[in-house]
Formats: C-alpha cells, sequence, structure tokens
C-alpha cells in the first residue's frame, strides 16, 4: 500500500495535540517512568494485581508498546520543523518507527538484564521481555492500521 501521506497524517494529528512540549522530553519522561516502575524495589503501594493471573505481562505490553508510539511522534516531530504536514515526517516516519521499535525492545532486554542483576528483590524474567515485544508489535500493528485509515480516507 503506498500513500503520499502515510505516517505523516497520523503524526500530525498527534503532533496537534502534544502541542508546544519541546520535542524529547515526553520520551524522556516516558523513559524515566518505565525505569521506576520496573527498576524500583516497590514502586507502587501493596495492591491485589497478583489476583489476575497475566495482568503484570498485559501492563508491560501496555508500557512497552506506549513507549514505542510516544518515541515514534517524538523522532517524527523532530524533522517536522514549523509545518505539521510537511514531507519530512512522511519521509522519517517509517524510519522513525524502525528505530523505536528496536530501541523499544533493547530498552526492555536491558531492563530485564538489570533487574536480574541488582538483587533488589526484582529479578528478570523471559516473559516479562515477550510481553514487552509484544506490546512493541501490537502498537506498531495499531500504527500501521490507522495509517492504512488515513490513506484510505485521503482517496
Amino acid at each position: 500500500m503506498k500513500c503520499d501521506k502515510g505516517l505523516g497524517t497520523v503524526w500530525s494529528r498527534v503532533l496537534g495535540i502534544v502541542g508546544h512540549v519541546p520535542v524529547g522530553v515526553v520520551s524522556c519522561v516516558a523513559v524515566a517512568a518505565v525505569l521506576w516502575l520496573t527498576l524500583a524495589p516497590k514502586p507502587l503501594p501493596d495492591n491485589d494485581l497478583g489476583l489476575i493471573p497475566g495482568l503484570d505481562k498485559i501492563v508491560h505490553a501496555c508500557m512497552f508498546g506506549g513507549l514505542f508510539l510516544i518515541m515514534c511522534a517524538d523522532v517524527a516531530a523532530r524533522g517536522s520543523g514549523d509545518d505539521k504536514n510537511s514531507a519530512a515526517i512522511s519521509a522519517g516516519a517509517e524510519t522513525a518507527a524502525v528505530i523505536a521499535g528496536i530501541v523499544s525492545v533493547a530498552f526492555g532486554a536491558v531492563i530485564e538484564l538489570t533487574q536480574d542483576a541488582m538483587g533488589l528483590g526484582r529479578g528478570g524474567d523471559l516473559w516479562d521481555f515477550i510481553a514487552d515485544a509484544a506490546g512493541v508489535a501490537a502498537a506498531a500493528f495499531i500504527l500501521r492500521r490507522v495509517q492504512w485509515r488515513c490513506c484510505r480516507q485521503e482517496r
């Protein structure tokens, strides 16, 4: 499927929502939040999340899928300049998505290895990493579907 606007249209809409936040700030905040939630010994107060089997894997998938989308938007914004519909977004958005996907999955792997090495009551878990990667893959799939709908509506 070929579309002139493609992911650029999607990101121009996202960037319009974000407004005047400097490029990279949202990604930095997201990375800091993920680091806190995954590496702190007790990042949240006691809760009953253990009552729902697999809920922590869903949380991992959502966290890393969200991180992927935020990073894509930040990278696309970096090349957009003042014109939110510029060709720079379209040309760089596909590459941004690939880079953000690789970085997000690698970040998940590093976090699991770090948890295992820290010895602070958190341990690395292969299934957590698989959930991280699955969240990135699901977010990438959703992003492609949104692109497809944007392209279809433009025709």
